[in-house]
């Protein structure tokens, strides 16, 4: 099902002539400027390793601000509990396990990248 959605998307958008001469740019004798792509980007150098990388990382860091907020909103509020109650509470072994685990979670975009 979702293929065919896809498939349905794709024809609606990427593959309508309007989308595919989008952005292209021409010299002032009709010449096309640039390299022809099909999905209507114009001059886009693939991002280098060290952009791809920066990006991963940043996804991590999002994922794991995404998840503090989670916790200190939501956990707290369901539990009852103060920020200062909550650390307190927590046994020192707990503590470093789960801060070695939330420097795993924010750092496993970078492992498991494609390659």
């Amino acid at each position: 099902m979702f293929g065919a959605l896809r498939a349905w998307l794709h024809s609606r958008t990427v593959a309508s002539p309007a989308f595919r001469y989008q952005g292209r740019r021409i010299s002032g004798d009709g010449h096309r400027v640039g390299r022809d792509h099909s999905c209507g980007e114009v001059d886009s150098a693939a991002p280098g390793p060290a952009t791809r990388t920066l990006k991963r990382f940043g996804v991590g860091i999002v994922a794991l601000a995404l998840l503090f907020v989670a916790e200190f909103t939501l956990v707290l509020w369901l539990r009852g509990l103060t920020i200062h109650e909550y650390i307190a509470r927590r046994d020192p072994v707990a503590v470093t396990v789960y801060i070695v685990m939330l420097g795993a979670f924010a750092i496993m975009p970078l492992l498991l990248a494609r390659r």
